[in-house]
């Protein structure tokens, strides 16, 4: 895996960020699983934008897209963890549960006990760490990671994008609860929600000395 340091304004300090490059292999494994756990409806589901509601086949790839990102995100942090010589519990990272009353999401560990999500953007207008409002005051997590895709849109007005085209990750940072907590809130679209700017979010070498 190939991971390289950044060194990045953050207010009034400079912090690691990392760029990962993302692989083939965990393109297809985020697929897989993402069109696994959609087309046999065992997703949770959750709001998108007003202009989707009522077209089937559009909020299906929706639906596809966003467990696709995230579960990537999930796979890019686990290999970052492991690259620095971290060992982590992954073994309900692919589980798909039974039931529109679970959700896709996986929470990595630390070693005492504190639960880690992992947040990633994936177009050029995402400049902010985001955590529905629902989702933070019903299943608050102690630390939230921020990652950033690339990728090439290929319709803006639907928000597709086109999932191959996703080759780098950049590691941002990361924000906890409280930091979150004493936070804005605003609806970017798909609801109100806890934001930070990334630029405003805190080292992500923080969380690592954690597991």
């Amino acid at each position: 895996m190939q991971v390289y340091e950044l060194m990045t304004p953050h207010g009034s300090s400079v912090v690691n960020e990392y760029r990962v490059l993302v692989s083939q292999e965990m393109r297809n494994t985020a697929l897989d699983f993402a069109q696994k756990i959609i087309t046999t409806n065992n997703q949770y589901s959750r709001l998108l934008p007003h202009q989707v509601r009522g077209n089937a086949c559009l909020q299906q790839q929706l639906e596809i897209q966003r467990t696709y990102i995230g579960k990537l995100g999930e796979i890019i942090f686990l290999h970052f963890l492991q690259s620095k010589g971290k060992n982590v519990d992954v073994k309900d990272m692919f589980q798909v549960f039974e039931g529109q009353s679970n959700v896709d999401s996986f929470d990595f560990e630390t070693k005492d006990g504190k639960t880690v999500d992992i947040k990633a953007g994936f177009r050029k207008i995402h400049t902010r760490l985001l955590v529905n409002i629902e989702q933070f005051q019903n299943i608050p997590k102690d630390f939230y990671v921020a990652v950033l895709f690339n990728s090439a849109e290929t319709d803006s007005n639907s928000k597709l994008i086109d999932l191959n085209s996703v080759t780098t990750c950049v590691i941002k940072g990361y924000a906890s609860w409280h930091d979150l907590n004493s936070a804005d809130v605003r609806n970017f679209g798909e609801g109100p929600a806890k934001f930070i700017s990334y630029n405003a979010l805190k080292g992500i070498d923080d969380i690592i000395n954690k597991f």
